[in-house]
């Protein structure tokens, strides 16, 4: 699929890591990408001349037990984010926790810091938004901006992007199952 993007054939594309490990085209031009797998899903991202950072997570049954989901909130979730859990009505609790999680790790791949930067740090919350209606993130990292979206992810699943720049065009493909 990248391929088809940067015009060449998948033999030719040339990658490097980036100073934090983030991988990149090194003859794609402005084509910059993200990719994420879960399970047994694959989401890929594509943006020309804007960085991009994407997510997508699989409701592990280890996210069921009430105990688990409160040790990761701690290690994952900001107080704000913590509090608005514990909040959240038992049964939605799981869903809350990966949509924050899907939004904290695709803006950490956006910045092209991963996980060398303390989910913790970054305010994503909690509450569901309709996908790709974009909520404006603010990181001074980001010198133009960012936006991130929801995305629609099969049953089970918690997917998000984020796209450099204040100004974009989102569009979901599906590939052949």
């Amino acid at each position: 699929m990248l391929s088809a993007y940067a015009g060449r054939a998948a033999h030719e594309l040339i990658f490097e890591r980036g100073a934090l490990g983030k991988p990149r085209l090194c003859n794609g031009g402005e084509l910059c990408f993200s990719l994420s797998r879960s399970g047994e899903r694959v989401l890929l991202g594509v943006a020309r001349g804007a960085e991009l950072g994407v997510d997508v997570e699989r409701r592990e049954p280890r996210l069921e037990d009430p105990e688990e989901l409160s040790r990761l909130a701690r290690r994952v979730l900001t107080a704000a984010e913590s509090a608005a859990l514990e909040r959240t009505p038992a049964a939605q609790r799981v869903s809350a926790f990966l949509r924050a999680w899907t939004r904290k790790e695709a803006w950490l791949k956006a910045l092209g810091l991963g996980l060398s930067r303390e989910p913790d740090t970054v305010e994503a919350g909690l509450a569901p938004r309709e996908a790709l209606v974009p909520s404006v993130l603010a990181d001074p990292a980001f010198a133009r901006g960012a936006l991130g979206f929801d995305l629609v992810a099969p049953s089970g699943y918690a997917a998000s992007a984020v796209v450099e720049g204040a100004r974009v065009r989102a569009r979901v493909c599906r590939a052949p199952a």
